[in-house]
């Protein structure tokens, strides 16, 4: 049951980011609003993914953490998109204390590239069954998130 409830959530999450998404990802028509609104919905996709991966391992479920890898690696492939500007003028948003504080474009997109990498590992490591590694590697994936939040996110 509490399995369902996490893949739901995780599926509503995910949905609530592509409904945004359209109007988001199209060159030079979204409000910031918009933006911030897609890039928060896909932290939460992102965590929801990464707490069900842990489940999965936990249960020795190891092949299939390979869906959650491939998700997250194509949040980490459009984080770089939505993270051009600090869009401070709408924070707070939905009660959310914290807010992207900007950076060196450079400095995001090696950030962004190092989460993806560590997800595309760990779909190798899941689809090998290889728990251990892929034990290893979701410890990875989560430090390249809290890593990238060090630098680029502020708290209000």
């Amino acid at each position: 049951m509490k399995r369902r409830i996490v893949i739901i959530t995780v599926l509503l999450c995910l949905a609530g980011g592509a409904a945004f998404a359209i109007d988001a990802l199209l060159p030079n028509d979204a409000t910031p609003l918009q933006v911030v609104v897609v890039r928060k919905s896909a932290m939460q996709a992102f965590n929801a993914l990464l707490g069900d991966a842990k489940a999965k391992l936990a249960a020795g479920a190891i092949k299939t953490l390979s869906p959650n890898a491939k998700a997250i690696a194509a949040i980490a492939a459009m984080l770089p998109h939505v993270f051009t500007d600090t869009f401070s003028s709408v924070y707070p948003v939905g009660g959310s204390k914290m807010f992207f504080k900007g950076g060196a474009v450079a400095d995001f997109r090696n950030a962004a590239q190092v989460l993806l990498t560590a997800a595309e590992d760990l779909v190798k490591f899941a689809d090998a069954d290889d728990k251990a590694n892929a034990e290893t590697q979701i410890g990875k994936v989560q430090a390249s998130c809290g890593a990238c939040h060090g630098t680029f996110r502020g708290q209000q």
